[in-house]
C-alpha cells in the first residue's frame, strides 16, 4: 500500500494570528475555508505548501476535540497528520484487523474514501486520517482551485512529521502494523518511512506531553524564513523555528 503525508494540521487558540505568522513566515497563501469544518464545531483555513498542505483548525464552541487539545497541552500545538493512501479498502481492512476505533468517516464514490482513527488507540499520539482521493492528484479538502495559490519560493513540500508518545516503541509499532510498513530504531526515536521521501518519527515526550511536536518541510531558502521568524519574534534554531506550538525543521 502507497502511502505519503498530504496534509498536516495545527490547532490554535487565535487562527487568524497563527495563519498570518505562517503567511509571513513560509511565504504561503491561503487556498480554502472548508465549511464542512464547522460539523466539529471547528473553523479553518488550508495553506498548499507544493502539492501537500498546512491547515489551521480553531475551535468555535466549547466541547470540541481540537479545543480539549488546546487546554491538555496548554496552548497551540499539532493536532493531525493525514496520509494519502493508494487504497482505502486495504487501509480500513487494517484498521479492522487492529480493532482501531474510527472517529469520523467519508464516503463519497468517485471522489474520496477517508477515516480518522482515535489518538488513544495510536500511542497517544495524534488523529491519524488515511484518505484515498479517487483522482490521486486532487485533494478536495482543499477546494478546486489550490494549485492558483501555490508559493514554493521558500518552502516546497512537507517531508515529515515528529510524535511524542510515553512509550515510543509501543506507538511506533502500532502505527507501523497499520501502515504496513518498519519503525526502525533511529538514535533517541523510532522511524516509519513512507513514500516520496516523507516519514514519521516517534520520541519520548516534552514537557508539554505527547502528541503532533514538529514537522519537518523541504526549505530552499532557510536563512529568509529563519529572519522572518526572528522578525516575529519567534523562537529560532539553527534550522528550525518554532510556529503555532510545534517546531518546523527547514531541510534543504
Amino acid at each position: 500500500m502507497k502511502m505519503r503525508i498530504r496534509q498536516l494540521v495545527l490547532v490554535a487558540e487565535n487562527l487568524e494570528k497563527t495563519t498570518d505568522q505562517l503567511l509571513q513566515v513560509f511565504g504561503l497563501r491561503v487556498c480554502h475555508q472548508d465549511p464542512g469544518v464547522a460539523a466539529f464545531g471547528l473553523v479553518n483555513v488550508l495553506l498548499p505548501v507544493g502539492d501537500t498542505f498546512l491547515e489551521v483548525v480553531s475551535p468555535t464552541q466549547d466541547g470540541t476535540t481540537a479545543g480539549r487539545l488546546l487546554e491538555k497541552r496548554r496552548g497551540d500545538g499539532g493536532y493531525m497528520v493525514i496520509l494519502q493512501v493508494d487504497s482505502f479498502e486495504r487501509a480500513d481492512a487494517r484498521i479492522e484487523a487492529q480493532g482501531l476505533r474510527k472517529v469520523w468517516r467519508s464516503s463519497q464514490p468517485g471522489v474520496v474514501e477517508a477515516a480518522h482513527i482515535h489518538p488513544g488507540d495510536l500511542g497517544n499520539t495524534c488523529i491519524l486520517s488515511l484518505d484515498e482521493m479517487a483522482v490521486p492528484a486532487d485533494w478536495i479538502w482543499a477546494g478546486d482551485d489550490w494549485r492558483d495559490y501555490r508559493q514554493e519560493h521558500l518552502v516546497s513540500t512537507l517531508l515529515g512529521v515528529e510524535l511524542a508518545a510515553e512509550d515510543p516503541e509501543a506507538a511506533a509499532k502500532i502505527w507501523a502494523e497499520l501502515l504496513e510498513r518498519q519503525a526502525n530504531r533511529d538514535g533517541d526515536g523510532w522511524h516509519i518511512g513512507l513514500d516520496e521521501g516523507t516519514w514519521i518519527r516517534f520520541i519520548a515526550p516534552p514537557e508539554r506531553g505527547p502528541g503532533l511536536i514538529a514537522m519537518a518541510v523541504k526549505c530552499s531558502q532557510s536563512a529568509v524564513v529563519l529572519q522572518r521568524a526572528n522578525e516575529l519574534n519567534l523562537p529560532v534554531l539553527a534550522s528550525s523555528l518554532e510556529l503555532g506550538g510545534v517546531r518546523f525543521d527547514l531541510i534543504d
